[in-house]
């Protein structure tokens, strides 16, 4: 899972652990909804305490992050309206979060960041990275909107080549190309990586810059692009196309219980937002509906 690590104002150091204890390792950190809870809970901590003045985020293993894990952060089943309405809550608080964190946000890049922890690597003030780490977006083939800022901030912070094969072309584009993009400030192995971004959070610290988001004046118009972004991208995720990419994925992986999740909402936006809004109705309805109580001899009935 993800790990912070909050820099004081001499050489100690706090740390933080947004792990999910369900989440098996081949998940490769990706953010469920535990994770990032969890994650979000401790930069609030962070943000609240004054002995951190700075704060080093992190994963653990190979991967920083391997994106979002879809189905282990929706809320299923559940009313498609409502259903929208909590990926656009949950994808605007997560950004919000780096864009309004008030000290210095470091990253230690142990691994690839995919998705939304590529773009959310973008809202830190400073990035260290392994030589392993690659960032990734790879909106196209999802067939959704860019998110985390990106459509606006890419460009700024990677400028418009880079920009470009990350959001348009779905390219990795490494730590070493970073590097010498002035994006990534240091390529270091993976013993060294905590110590270097510790060093330089601290470096941070005692040269009293600002935030660079804050230097810049681009906090305000970053919230605007956020909420912008996070309505594109909460019709796209219940849209057709993304939703038959992930069922694709999903079985070519041999996940059948994920494939019948994205199947039934697929089935349900092919109906178009007419049937989908007497779906809600539908279900509504049988949402209000008084439960009867099992009798002694039925059995106990589970959650699927």
């Amino acid at each position: 899972g993800a790990r912070t690590r909050g820099a004081g104002g001499g050489h100690e150091s706090q740390e933080s652990r947004a792990d999910d204890p369900a989440e098996p390792a081949q998940r490769k950190n990706a953010w469920s909804r535990a994770v990032t809870s969890a994650m979000l809970e401790a930069l609030a901590m962070a943000s609240a305490d004054p002995e951190v003045m700075a704060v080093v985020l992190t994963g653990t293993g190979d991967y920083y992050c391997s994106g979002v894990d879809f189905v282990g952060s929706f809320p299923f089943p559940e009313l498609p309206s409502r259903l929208q309405q909590f990926i656009e809550e949950s994808n605007r608080k997560l950004f919000d979060a780096f864009i309004y964190f008030p000290k210095p946000l470091v990253l230690a890049a142990n691994g690839p960041a995919i998705g939304a922890s590529a773009t959310s690597a973008m809202l830190c003030d400073d990035i260290v990275a392994t030589p392993s780490c690659f960032l990734h977006t790879p909106f196209n083939a999802l067939r959704i909107l860019p998110e985390g800022c990106s459509s606006y901030w890419f460009e700024k912070r990677l400028g418009a080549g880079l920009a470009r094969r990350l959001l348009e072309r779905d390219e990795k584009v490494w730590a070493e190309e970073l590097h010498r993009a002035g994006v990534v400030s240091e390529v270091v192995g993976q013993a060294d990586l905590l110590d270097v971004a510790q060093r330089r959070a601290e470096e941070w610290v005692s040269s009293g810059q600002a935030r660079r988001i804050i230097r810049l004046g681009e906090r305000a118009t970053l919230e605007i692009v956020n909420a912008r972004e996070s309505r594109e991208i909460a019709q796209a995720f219940l849209g057709e196309g993304f939703l038959q990419a992930m069922e694709n994925i999903a079985s070519a992986k041999k996940k059948s219980g994920q494939a019948a999740v994205f199947r039934t909402l697929r089935v349900t936006a092919l109906c178009g937002p007419s049937c989908s809004t007497r779906r809600d109705d539908v279900l509504e309805r049988e949402h209000d509906k008084p439960r009867l109580a099992p009798r002694d001899h039925d059995p106990p009935r589970g959650h699927s």
